[in-house]
């Protein structure tokens, strides 16, 4: 018979026989469920937990008791009684069992462990506190289980969140499939590890456990090595590829990944411990080295995405001079500029700007500045003489100086940033040094960082800080920027104490500003490590310094979704009592998110919302940030709506973002595009629209059509590393809402989304790359069409009779004398109907090509969507050194020894230099007959 209560159960406890004893609490646990309101009076559970104490019973029986008391505190929602509890039961406790009471218990001793170890790992003089042993224990037993059960990536994602590294090893080697375990690792390490020293031990592992595969997994090594900054290890590695004919092409293969991923100083310091390993060394070694080294000086990709976006340019010009006839102002004639800039960024195509030099003439002051400083944003990466393709507006008198010059001093850098040869630095070093007025300084500062940025170097940062010190509003707002540009993520306490120091000294709110930024850039990628400064700068009674605070979670955390950090942000965000703080909060979490697009609309959905502008803004800003170039639906869908905003800073904001993400997106891909772009045409067009709103939505056309339209924004490298250029870019851009020349810092975030496969020698074979989508799917967006005049109607003038009469005749004697009416009349009809018949035959082809399926040049325009349907086409004579869906530069082995052909270079447009003599086209071709 069914009991209906557990009376005669619990009684038993009382009795002194133990067999009577144990019997009553194997009951109470089997009877849990039903029963355990009559177990949990406080009489019961005393007994339970004495039986459990009482060191005279047999250890299996204590541990019974252990469960059954968990149990109950479990029931009673004691979670930590229960956990204390279960601790006690030990080898008793079924970790195999499906029941809720085991997973509760599971899931909250793996969250202490995790936390003990973490706590454990980060206290490395030995002062922190230690793991439970018991808790170990269990939580040991855990991860026996999942090797036994053959979960081995559970296994390797629990010893990486408790820290620890043998179960990461264990996980790699006993799965069988090394190989594929290492890239899952890698994986996780690179975007959820969040602790820095416990991410380069973690890489340094997996190092050790990547030379034991066979053949060697040289391109995850050598990301290891990168992130762990180590650059002997890297020379190491590349000099011994080198050595054999056979390894070359993936020495070349590594050299671009490392251009790609490291930064000037990691690049800097292999290339130097190259040329000591190249010492002595001839033959096609020694050519190999050279090449190697062009490589890694970053001249040879720079070379390959100027080829690219010259030769795939498809900037609509249409837009542009619309654009241009609707502005009326200075504010949004300098937005066009601006816009021309992005849309011809890279290309080095200035069309627009030579046909229309008289309306660009009507930049003055430092609108002209910004002007000048647009030759380096279309120029940017044409490297070939550079300051002879910007000699018409460097500096030439030491004692004058105008705003122009000062533009081109930052155009050197803009076409230069990250990746300043020794002959600009030292160049711009010199302009800075002999400068006498504050445009010229103010160009020469931010050029010179952008050229220097992030080699720490102390001379330049000396003398920026120079220039800081003369406390110039204008000066020092562009020598801070600049200073943090060269200690990019440097962690330099020197630099960080001066840049505090001085921020509390300063009377110029412009160079606090600009040191809010500087300290920021100091910090990236730093994580943990900038915590102190962080707290300190949130303390800060002044609100630009605690704006400072916000700046450095972002760069500091960028990219890493860090709950603590996102924690800190919403915080001030919605409490702190300056809207400027507050906004920069908010933009902020976009930084933090960039790697997790799909989490940021839901967590600024109720900022974007918020009765205070600047929240509204931030949120919209944050968007494009996190979701640049997705095209996300959700993003797009919380934006929409507040293009409607009373605001109009909130709707420039929201012209901006909604551009960055819909970069590179056709009707096809996002079906809002066209929307949008219509959305910026017309606010353009309005005169009634306000100035603030129109050069958002100015700017917004520039950044949707970038480079040509073959750009997009993305904050991590096709590797999974933070873009180094393309985060500090966004970042300096978003202070043009405090000065508009910063806008052209958003052309360091621009990244070609090409495709381009390399021979051995460095050159571009003429190969066909299959791209298995429709055509339609990937394809451009269609060009503006031009808007026809419309002309009003004038009142017919009234015509004597005898005028009509005499003009008739006079048309009629023509016609008669010479016929050619008729024949031209003809001629335009054979030519019209042999347009229709071409018309038709065009026609024809387009339905007859294939509609599954397009097949591509080399160099390729791929989206990064459009990557997992790519291959080569011409599979049986090139072999791809790594997966073609990974994009960018790939190397090819030929298997061929026929002769290959070779795409030719195209020369970049650009203005004609001084003493430069250009070619006449020849003539048509013609036969000479003798007279």
């Amino acid at each position: 018979m069914p009991l209906t209560t557990a009376t005669g159960i619990l009684a038993m406890l009382d009795e002194k026989d133990p067999k009577l004893k144990r019997y009553a609490l194997a009951s109470m646990n089997r009877l849990m469920e039903e029963y355990w309101p009559e177990f949990a009076e406080s009489e019961f559970i005393r007994k339970v937990e004495v039986f459990q104490e009482s060191k005279e019973n047999p250890n299996e029986e204590r541990q019974l008791a252990a469960l059954v008391a968990s149990k109950i505190y479990y029931h009673l929602n004691s979670l930590e009684q229960a956990l204390q509890s279960a601790l006690g039961a030990e080898a008793i406790l079924d970790l195999t069992e499906r029941s809720e009471f085991i997973r509760t218990i599971l899931a909250r001793c793996i969250d202490i462990y995790i936390k003990q170890r973490q706590e454990s790992v980060e206290h490395r003089q030995g002062d922190g506190p230690e793991a439970d042993p018991r808790l170990e224990k269990l939580v040991n037993r855990l991860i026996q289980q999942c090797f036994d059960h053959r979960q081995y990536k559970q296994a390797m994602g629990l010893g990486i969140e408790a820290r620890r590294l043998d179960v990461f090893e264990k996980a790699v080697t006993e799965s069988g499939d090394q190989r594929g375990m290492l890239g899952y690792g890698m994986r996780i390490a690179m975007s959820l590890v969040q602790h820095r020293q416990f991410r380069s031990d973690l890489f340094s592992k997996l190092v050790s456990l990547y030379v034991n595969v066979h053949p060697p997994d040289y391109i995850n090594m050598v990301q290891c090595l990168i992130f762990m900054e180590r650059p002997n290890e890297v020379a190491e590695i590349l000099a011994r590829l080198l050595e054999k004919d056979d390894q070359r092409l993936m020495a070349y293969q590594l050299g671009f990944d490392l251009y790609e991923n490291g930064t000037q100083q990691l690049l800097h310091s292999i290339r130097l411990a190259l040329k000591d390993k190249g010492t002595g060394v001839v033959g096609p070694v020694k050519d190999a080295m050279e090449k190697l080294d062009t490589i890694l000086s970053g001249q040879t990709t720079i070379q390959l995405h100027l080829q690219f976006l010259i030769r795939n340019n498809h900037t609509d010009l249409v837009i542009l001079k619309h654009t241009k006839d609707a502005v009326r102002n200075s504010v949004n004639h300098n937005a066009a500029i601006v816009a021309n800039g992005f849309m011809n960024c890279g290309t080095t195509s200035d069309v627009f700007l030579r046909d229309n030099l008289e309306w660009l003439g009507r930049a003055t002051n430092w609108a002209k500045f910004s002007a000048t400083a647009s030759l380096g944003v279309i120029h940017r990466g044409h490297e070939k003489d550079p300051l002879k393709l910007m000699s018409t507006y460097l500096p030439k008198d030491a004692g004058a100086g105008s705003y122009a010059e000062g533009g081109g001093l930052y155009a050197l850098g803009l076409i230069h940033a990250n990746h300043g040869t020794e002959q600009i630095v030292d160049y711009l070093s010199e302009q800075l040094k002999a400068a006498s007025n504050e445009m010229v300084r103010h160009g020469g500062c931010l050029g010179l960082g952008l050229a220097a940025m992030s080699t720490a170097r102390d001379d330049i940062y000396e003398l920026l800080k120079q220039n800081l010190f003369q406390d110039d509003a204008i000066t020092g707002e562009a020598a801070s920027v600049a200073m943090g540009l060269v200690m990019l993520g440097s962690h330099n306490a020197k630099a960080v104490e001066d840049m505090v120091t001085y921020a509390h000294e300063t009377q110029h709110e412009k160079i606090l500003r600009g040191l809010a930024v500087a300290l920021a850039l100091v910090m990236f990628g730093r994580l943990e490590e900038a915590d102190p400064l962080i707290t300190q700068l949130m303390d800060d009674k002044d609100p630009i310094m605690r704006r400072c605070a916000m700046y450095t979670i972002a760069m500091a955390y960028c990219g890493t979704g860090n709950n603590e950090a996102i924690r800190k942000l919403l915080h001030v965000a919605v409490s702190d009592t300056d809207n400027d703080v507050r906004r920069s909060a908010v933009l902020g979490i976009g930084f933090l998110l960039f790697r997790h697009p799909e989490q940021c609309p839901g967590a600024v959905d109720l900022l974007a919302e918020s009765y205070n502008p600047h929240v509204r803004y931030g949120a919209a800003l944050a968007l494009g940030i996190a979701c640049a170039g997705t095209g996300s639906r959700e993003a797009i869908s919380i934006l929409e709506p507040m293009l409607n905003d009373t605001v109009n800073y909130v709707r420039q904001g929201v012209y901006i973002a909604s551009a960055m993400i819909l970069m590179q997106h056709n009707e096809e891909t996002c079906p809002k595009s066209k929307e949008f772009r219509e959305k910026y045409r017309k606010a353009i067009d309005d005169k009634h629209e306000d100035v603030m709103a129109r050069f958002g939505a100015i700017v917004a056309q520039g950044i949707i059509d970038a480079g040509g339209r073959n750009v997009t924004i993305s904050a991590q490298t096709r590797t999974g590393h933070t873009s180094l250029p393309t985060v500090v870019g966004l970042f300096v851009f978003t202070q043009f809402w405090y000065w508009f020349p910063f806008t052209h810092f958003l052309s360091m975030a621009f990244t070609p989304t090409c495709l381009i496969a390399l021979n051995k020698d460095l050159k571009m074979p003429k190969i066909n790359l299959k791209s298995a989508a429709e055509p339609k799917k990937f394809a451009y967006p269609p060009p503006a069409e031009e808007k026809k005049s419309h002309t009003v109607e004038k009142v017919q003038t009234a015509v004597l009779s005898i005028t009509a009469k005499q003009r008739r005749k006079d048309e009629l004697k023509k016609m008669s004398d010479s016929g050619k009416s008729d024949d031209k009349m003809d001629v335009d009809e054979d030519k019209k109907e042999e347009g229709k018949a071409d018309g038709k035959d065009e026609v024809t082809k387009m339905e007859e090509a294939p509609k599954d399926h397009l097949i591509l040049q080399n160099p390729a325009r791929v989206m990064n969507a459009q990557l997992r349907v790519m291959s080569v086409a011409d599979e049986t004579r090139y072999r791809p050194l790594k997966p073609i869906s990974t994009g960018g530069i790939i190397m090819l082995a030929d298997t061929s020894l026929e002769p290959e052909e070779i795409v030719e270079s195209l020369a970049p447009s650009g203005p004609k230099y001084e003493g430069e003599e250009q070619e006449p086209t020849p003539p048509e071709p013609f036969e000479y007959v003798e007279e």
